[in-house]
Order: C-alpha cells, then sequence, then structure tokens
C-alpha cells in the first residue's frame, strides 16, 4: 500500500544524515569534551524563564510575540558593530535563527551580541551531537523536533541540555507528543501550527492541544505569522509566547 509521505520527517532524516557527516569529522565523545572545555570558560548567562519575565512585564498584551525569526545570511546584520545600527536593537529579546549549515560570517558575528540577547538556534533537530554544535557556536538554546523521540530520548536530552544551562524548546504536533513530553521533566514545549505531512497551516492544532496542557506549563504556540485577531484567540487559550517562524 502507498505510504504518504510525511514532509516533516523527510527534512529530520535530512538534517541526520548532515549530522553523521559531522561525527566523521568529530566524534560524539570528543565534541562533549569540546562542549566541557568550552563550558567552563564561557558559561551560558541568560536565562530562558528571566527572559520570558523580562518580555511579559514590558509587553502590554497578555501574548509575547517572538518574531525575530530570520535566516543565517541575514543574521550576521543584525548585530553590526556600528553604534547607529546597536541603537536600534532591542537588547533584552529573543531571538530565533534558523541555520543549518552556519554560515561562517555569521560564526564571527556572534561573539558580539549583547550579553543579555537570547539566541535560539532553529532547524530540523533531534540529537545530541546537535546540542554540543549549538552551544559551541554560541547559541543560549534550540528547538527539537519531537517527532519520533520516545520519552527516554526526550529525558535525555533534556539532562543534557540543563548540564549546560542551555535551553531546549520540544516542538510537538499532536496529542501523542504531547503525552510523551509530560512523561519527561523537559521544561518547555511548543505546539506546532503546521502540519507535519505537508507543513499546511492548521490553527485549529493551537486549540486542541491547548485543553490537554497543565495550567502549569508555558504554554507556547510554534506559529505562521498571525493577525491581531488571531494572536488575541491565541492569548484567550491560554497561550504566553507565539514564535513566529515565517
Amino acid at each position: 500500500m502507498f505510504k504518504r509521505k510525511n514532509i516533516l520527517e523527510f527534512f529530520l532524516n535530512q538534517q541526520k544524515k548532515l549530522t553523521e557527516l559531522q561525527l566523521n569529522d568529530c566524534a560524539l565523545s570528543d565534541k562533549k569534551k569540546l562542549t566541557d572545555n568550552y563550558f567552563l570558560r564561557n558559561q551560558i548567562k541568560v536565562n530562558f524563564e528571566q527572559k520570558l519575565e523580562q518580555i511579559n512585564k514590558k509587553n502590554k498584551s497578555q501574548t509575547s510575540i517572538i518574531p525575530h525569526y530570520i535566516l543565517d545570511h541575514d543574521f550576521c546584520n543584525l548585530f553590526h558593530l556600528k553604534q547607529e545600527q546597536q541603537e536600534n536593537i532591542q537588547k533584552e529579546e529573543i531571538y530565533c535563527l534558523f541555520t543549518s549549515p552556519l554560515h561562517d560570517e555569521w560564526i564571527e558575528t556572534i561573539s558580539i551580541k549583547y550579553e543579555d540577547s537570547m539566541i535560539l538556534r532553529s532547524g530540523f533537530f533531534t540529537q545530541e551531537y546537535e546540542i554540543y554544535d549549538s552551544i559551541l557556536n554560541g547559541f543560549d538554546g534550540m528547538f527539537i523536533y519531537s517527532q519520533g523521540l520516545d520519552k527516554y530520548q526526550i529525558q535525555y536530552l533534556t539532562e543534557t541540555a540543563r548540564e549546560y544551562r542551555f535551553t531546549i524548546i520540544f516542538i510537538i504536533h499532536n496529542k501523542n507528543e504531547l503525552n510523551t513530553i509530560l512523561d519527561t521533566d523537559a521544561p518547555y514545549f511548543a505546539v506546532s501550527g503546521f502540519k507535519a505531512n505537508n507543513f499546511d497551516i492548521d490553527l485549529s492544532l493551537f486549540i486542541q492541544l491547548a485543553n490537554h496542557i497543565p495550567k502549569t506549563a508555558n504554554l507556547m504556540a510554534w506559529a505562521p505569522k498571525l493577525d491581531d485577531n488571531k494572536k488575541l484567540l491565541l492569548g484567550n487559550f491560554g497561550y504566553k509566547v507565539v514564535f513566529e517562524v515565517c
């Protein structure tokens, strides 16, 4: 019987192949040692929970929109050394950067970002190696897709990131993935508004899953660009943070 293709699964597998190539150059154990040494010299100072509190205090609406989702070749301009450009940048923002693979030009500029700015790496990531790689490249956190991961894998990735004070936000698409996350102590997850099989936008996913998420959780959405009415709707359903990803 013909099996319907899952586009998300395709991209996740492509990223796994890229990571396998990296493993050929640097084994997982060696990457971890590099990360341990890096962490001793460059401890992550920004805390995602504190950043959310800062944003919520400044935000007049009940839902915080994080729109800074940008491609790596545009990112280098964000923290340009020129003072007149720096004055226009919000110093306490969270930025989401889609990058796979990294551009060398961007790697050179991450070192001059504001210390209180938080950079979250986005891509089609699912593996421990990618956590180490992200830390070594100066990220403060990253998004990981929960598709295909069991609760033991999610717990292990959570504990790995916690060891380095690194933030992980798991992206979920359905109730099964939500239940798997809730069987762990993963602190952050975001409900996707995109269907996994074709990336079509389906805002009903936010509403369906919101009713099954504990009130104590930080309800977050991984969403397309929304108009004000849809942002208000998500706020009414308890979403505190919306990552606008396109």
